[in-house]
């Protein structure tokens, strides 16, 4: 058996040796966050970075809004992953005297809360609950009353859920590898015993 490694290895080195060097590269790469401006369109590959937030009238007549450019704004969101997004954190500087709502009871809402607040000189939005978005899918954020050029300094983050094992299927694998384990144990004594 030694000879027939030192064998196999003598012709793996003459074999690297002989053939000519080439270098080539393979890589995998995580999706990123995108944001065009025109229409104000988000692709989300990476849940928890942050992207930009640009409200723009002509994106609401995407999904067949109001796209009056005095009062209305739209951003659309699309999910570019394979995960549900659970949640949505908005923040923007809005005109001083402005004040927001953010009323999620919509049948076409996805979420089902949100919390308003300012934080900074940014009034912020943290939507959350309801289906959420599922991966390939779409999103309207849709804002009346403002003019879409008077929010800035827009940027936004989605959360996915994290999931949590079944109890029951960490215990079921824990006991079958206790199981295997212990039958090659046993096969080795019984090896060892005949061997004598």
């Amino acid at each position: 058996m030694k000879h027939l490694l030192r064998v196999l290895f003598i012709l793996a080195l003459f074999c690297g040796v002989t053939s000519p060097a080439r270098a080539a590269h393979l890589q995998v790469l995580d999706p990123s966050n995108t944001c065009s401006l025109d229409p104000s369109l988000c692709t989300i590959g990476i849940p928890g970075a942050p992207f930009q937030v640009v409200f723009d009238s002509m994106t609401c007549g995407l999904d067949n809004l109001p796209t009056d450019p005095t009062t209305d704004g739209c951003v659309e969101i699309v999910n570019d992953t394979f995960d549900t997004f659970t949640s949505l954190f908005l923040e923007f500087n809005a005109p001083s005297g402005v004040t927001f709502d953010c009323p999620t009871t919509d049948s076409a809402s996805v979420f089902g809360s949100c919390i308003q607040g300012s934080s900074g000189g940014l009034d912020t939005f943290s939507f959350t609950g309801g289906s959420g978005l599922p991966g390939g899918k779409e999103m309207f954020i849709f804002e009346e009353g403002v003019e879409p050029g008077l929010l800035t300094d827009g940027s936004g983050v989605v959360g996915i859920a994290t999931p949590e094992p079944d109890s029951l299927l960490l215990l079921s694998t824990g006991a079958m590898m206790m199981t295997a384990g212990l039958f090659l144990r046993r096969q080795r004594r019984l090896a060892t015993f005949r061997k004598r």
